[in-house]
């Protein structure tokens, strides 16, 4: 039977996500990834393994969890990080994509790929299955890699498993904090434990398309498709959606600010660009200004009324003087965690008034950065984990070779590590405090200034 016939024919029907996948999308056969994968670009491809599908996806509910785990990993733009994620990310993602998917119908058909091709016996590949017997609003049980006498002390590792996969939920971090905990204390390296496991999806393949192109307006919708799907599903369940996994969120609507905030941004923006005082004259010359004065100097038309016998009256003269130099844009890191709940429409319209003075694209930060256009901005487009790491910042600052920089944060940014303090040492920013429940932060002491916005 011809693949895509037998995808199109196991469809669910309430799924909009898969079918419009169909619709914009080739599906090929190919031996050159493992499982299955989608591309990216104005033509994105789902590309399947026959060989995987027929020996593990062999029933119409594995094919569409297959599927839908593959949706996921775009809807949350892991592809597009393909290039930078190590084998531990790849890992922590399929961690959260699967109980994710397995959460939103919580039956065993659907959680059948997972527990038939990953093992429970073997860690950290345990993490990737639920148990045999389970449903996320009961008690988890360990499973048994977790259940033997080597994992007797292991009790964090134990808790992040039980959370991961009931409704409580667990985050990125934690997961990787777990599983490297539970490598290391059972004299396990990580490295060799992951190469040993076989994930779901075209990680390291090569010759499928470039996976790190951006996003094109096709494939976005129907990754937005796919998580209101998850969501929806959870919801009907009773169940929010855990907040730590950074699904796409939108704004209702950018709200406009007042102008004291506005002008509190744009003196940070200005503070950082040319300091102040008497650093702001540290720029070149404005170019010659030109003006007129009655003492003689080298002005060509009074040169020529003085060789046809006339006085000239007036002279025309240039000069120069001290101007503020034009500086490159400021980079903002915005601090969209679940404290900034309330203020994020306001500032979202605070940085679309000061666009003139914001690199070219903003960076969202939480647990993670994300980066958005000034389009995606006035969309109301927010990425975010709901947590807050400051560290995550200075890893971009050093990737992105940033200067100049302003963090907007209620403060609430956890802790530094020393990687970071260094970092933040060789930057010039400034703090802007704004939110419900502020703190003056830790790296307040390493900015050039500190200024609450509201």
């Amino acid at each position: 039977m011809n693949l895509r016939f037998r995808i199109a024919q196991n469809l669910p029907r309430d799924s909009v996500a898969l079918r419009a996948l169909l619709s914009i999308a080739s599906i090929e056969e190919t031996e050159a990834i493992p499982t299955a994968c989608v591309t990216l670009g104005q033509h994105p491809r789902l590309l399947v393994n026959p060989g995987f599908v027929g020996q593990h996806a062999n029933t119409p509910t594995k094919l569409q969890t297959l599927i839908g785990h593959e949706l996921l990993h775009v809807a949350l733009g892991h592809t597009r990080r393909h290039t930078t994620c190590s084998p531990l990310d790849n890992l922590v993602f399929d961690c959260l994509i699967n109980a994710t998917l397995a959460k939103s119908d919580p039956t065993p058909e659907r959680t059948a790929l997972f527990r038939d091709f990953y093992c429970e016996e073997k860690f950290p590949e345990c993490f990737l299955r639920p148990p045999s017997i389970w449903h996320p609003s009961s008690h988890v049980q360990l499973p048994k890699a977790l259940r033997s006498r080597r994992a007797e002390g292991l009790l964090f590792v134990k808790d992040v498993y039980r959370r991961l996969w009931s409704d409580r939920g667990a985050s990125g971090s934690e997961i990787r904090a777990a599983l490297l905990r539970g490598a290391a204390c059972l004299n396990q390296p990580i490295e060799v434990a992951i190469g040993q496991i076989s994930l779901l999806g075209a990680h390291e393949a090569e010759g499928v398309g470039d996976m790190t192109q951006p996003m094109s307006t096709l494939t976005e919708h129907f990754a937005d498709l796919i998580s209101n799907e998850i969501a929806d599903k959870h919801e009907k369940r009773g169940v929010r959606l855990n907040e730590s996994f950074p699904f796409r969120q939108s704004l209702k609507e950018a709200v406009g600010t007042n102008p004291r905030i506005k002008k509190r941004l744009r003196g940070l923006f200005e503070c950082l660009a040319h300091g102040t005082g008497g650093a702001r004259l540290r720029s070149q010359n404005a170019p010659g200004l030109t003006y007129v004065t009655p003492i003689p100097c080298k002005d060509r038309r009074a040169i020529v009324q003085h060789l046809l016998g006339e006085q000239p009256m007036l002279y025309t003269a240039t000069t120069s003087g001290p101007a503020i130099q034009a500086s490159q844009r400021i980079h903002v890191y915005l601090d969209v965690s679940g404290s900034m709940n309330s203020v994020i429409p306001a500032l979202y319209g605070a940085m679309h008034d000061c666009r003139d003075l914001i690199h070219h694209q903003l960076h969202l930060f939480s647990d993670e950065v994300a980066d958005i256009t000034f389009a995606q901005l006035k969309a109301g487009l927010r990425i975010t984990t709901m947590g807050t790491d400051i560290n995550c910042v200075a890893t971009h600052m050093q990737q992105q070779s940033v200067r100049r920089a302003l963090i907007v944060t209620d403060g609430l940014v956890g802790d530094m590590s020393q990687d970071t303090e260094r970092i933040l040492k060789q930057t010039d920013f400034a703090i802007g405090l704004t939110g419900p429940y502020t703190a003056t932060p830790k790296l307040a002491r390493l900015g050039i200034r500190c200024e609450r916005l509201d």
